[in-house]
């Protein structure tokens, strides 16, 4: 088990996979109840397709707040519904449906690129789903249509109950970007002045990890927003330090000992355990950077601990 534990870890760091394998399972399963007691026809493809698709592209970092994934969601819907309609009265002109789906690509992707620019790159999965109905027979009638739209509109609303529904735990996402940023400051303040350029790539990776801390930042429960947004901007001044401190010579025994007390940090993260503050008076003849850097690290661990308490 912990290996499995282990390489699901090292396939999803962030976490953000199995949240959207939760999500749809959950939204999945609701489907399957309401059909169930209210006996709903589901005989088009896309009153489940769709749904399950629209919680990876719900659940896509790139959509980074509330408002937008809500704007997102209501666009890919409709979108869909619209699409899947026009390729169904179509289907039984081939030379048309050629002409009208190559239109309908062209037209979705020029105006996600002006309007919507983060959807562009869902267009190919937007007519993949739209044609997944276009062969239902009796093909070319308008009541069936407009039952067929119906239908995608219906699954949007019980999607959407089933998202609004879920737990949030979008702060896992969080705590582990907040992990690899962690260890990064660590790896950091071991670099040699010498090796620096080398560790480029290295750096930049942990860049990612902290754009992945600032982006869920918007998503966690509102209890624990305001320490979150205090530990992103502590630890992010940190980090600067610990890049700026590459290039300068640095009191070996104080950044032992803190590096010994953040590593005690990480460790006590990942089993959501609180850590104790760092007395500034074990440490002697600081310096103004180095007193900024624990100021940083209390305010993070400080926050940690009421962040914790609160999970």
């Amino acid at each position: 088990m912990k290996s499995i534990s282990l390489y699901l870890e090292k396939i999803d760091p962030y976490f953000t996979q199995r949240l959207i394998l939760y999500k749809s399972l959950y939204i999945v399963t609701i489907f399957v109840y309401i059909d169930w007691i209210f006996h709903i026809k589901t005989q088009f493809i896309a009153h489940t397709y769709t749904t399950a698709l629209v919680a990876t592209i719900y659940e896509n970092p790139l959509f980074t707040s509330y408002k937008e994934k809500k704007f997102i969601f209501v666009i890919t819907y409709f979108t869909i519904a619209l699409g899947s309609v026009l390729f169904y009265m179509v289907f039984q002109y081939k030379l048309a449906l050629l002409f009208v789906s190559l239109g309908f690509f062209g037209t979705l992707y020029v105006l996600y690129i002006k309007y919507i620019p983060k959807l562009r790159a869902f267009v190919v999965l937007f007519i993949v789903i739209c044609s997944m109905n276009m062969s239902y027979h009796p093909t070319g009638i308008f009541q069936i249509a407009t039952s067929m739209f119906g239908t995608i509109m219906l699954s949007m609303i019980i999607c959407y109950l089933s998202i609004i529904s879920f737990p949030n735990i979008y702060h896992k996402v969080w705590q582990r970007a907040f992990i690899l940023y962690l260890a990064g400051l660590t790896n950091i303040l071991n670099i040699d002045s010498t090796n620096i350029n080398s560790n480029y790539i290295q750096l930049m990776l942990y860049d990612v990890h902290f754009k992945t801390m600032h982006a869920y930042r918007k998503l966690v429960k509102k209890s624990i927003k305001f320490n979150v947004m205090r530990i992103n901007f502590s630890i992010n001044n940190m980090f600067i330090v610990a890049t700026y401190l590459v290039n300068c010579k640095k009191n070996t025994s104080t950044w032992s000992t803190l590096n010994q007390h953040i590593q005690k940090f990480y460790n006590n993260i990942k089993k959501n355990c609180t850590t104790s503050a760092l007395n500034v008076e074990l440490l002697h003849d600081l310096t103004k950077v180095e007193l900024y850097f624990i100021k940083h690290l209390n305010i993070t661990i400080d926050n940690w601990n009421k962040l914790c308490r609160s999970l």
